[in-house]
């Protein structure tokens, strides 16, 4: 072995309680690692003997024979790390490398969670953003309801005025029947056929008035359930108008929460790569 990458074993032990970090300390020749002292609470899995794996610290340091820092994902060692390596020269000769790592893995925890929440907070803003507009075609689609309850209400008043005149033709023909009999009977025999035509007036005029009748009382009921109705849908639409106001805000302090989450999201991506 190297006497200087020795002395580097020999002192590694120590490395942890010099250093308020929880780091993980490695020395290695240009092919594998001749020490490795774990974390206080984390390690790389790695031990005396063990080649270098490409994509880590110590393989980046031995390829570009310079002092390299970066951060080293977690499919290399299972552990996500910020490293420094410091390549070892003996003379002109490089000889080894020595790398410290500290752990990233709650750093890499929070970046998660905030990208999860930023996701979340988006899908949320886009999802409360379409109920407020489905929200808003609900109370058009009930503002049209109501304005056609007030034209119904309005061909109720037409019909009933309709209803009206046949009162008024009912009463005009039994005064033409009461008249038809007194000049029936004035005429005698004669007025035989007329008297025919009298009935069948008087007839016409019962007819027609109890049928008037019937219409009114069913225009009535009409009316009174349009009216309810109509009554009903404005309560609705109220308390639909009162809904989107706050679907409104809920969209509002929604899109300025994902706001926020995605700045947190970036500052996780720049905390996690620190």
């Amino acid at each position: 072995m190297n006497q200087l990458l020795a002395h580097f074993c020999a002192i590694a032990p120590f490395w942890n309680s010099l250093s308020q970090e929880d780091t993980t300390i490695g020395v290695s020749d240009t092919e594998k690692f001749l020490e490795y002292i774990p974390g206080r609470t984390f390690t790389l899995g790695l031990k005396a003997g063990d080649p270098i794996k490409p994509g880590g610290i110590t393989h980046r340091t031995l390829t570009s024979g310079t002092r390299q820092i970066g951060y080293v994902p977690r499919e290399v060692f299972g552990v996500p790390t910020i490293a420094i390596g410091l390549p070892v020269y003996d003379g002109d000769r490089l000889v080894g490398c020595i790398s410290t790592a500290i752990t990233r893995e709650k750093q890499e925890q929070l970046f998660h969670a905030a990208e999860r929440l930023s996701s979340s907070m988006q899908h949320l803003a886009a999802t409360s953003q379409q109920f407020s507009a489905s929200s808003a075609e609900v109370e058009r689609i009930i503002s049209q309801i109501a304005d056609q309850t007030v034209r119904l209400s309005q061909n109720i008043d037409g019909i009933e005025s309709i209803t009206n005149l046949l009162k008024e033709v009912s009463v005009r023909t039994h005064l033409l029947s009461i008249n038809t009999k007194i000049e029936t009977a004035h005429l005698g025999d004669k007025g035989k056929a007329m008297g025919v035509v009298a009935q069948e007036i008087n007839k016409l005029s019962a007819d027609t008035k109890e049928s008037s009748t019937s219409i009114a009382h069913m225009l009535a009921e009409i009316a009174s359930a349009v009216q309810m109705i109509n009554d009903r849908m404005q309560m609705v639409h109220k308390i639909v108008s009162e809904q989107l106001d706050g679907i409104v805000d809920i969209a509002r302090t929604t899109s300025d929460l994902a706001e926020h989450a995605e700045k947190l999201h970036r500052l996780s991506e720049f905390v996690a790569a620190d």
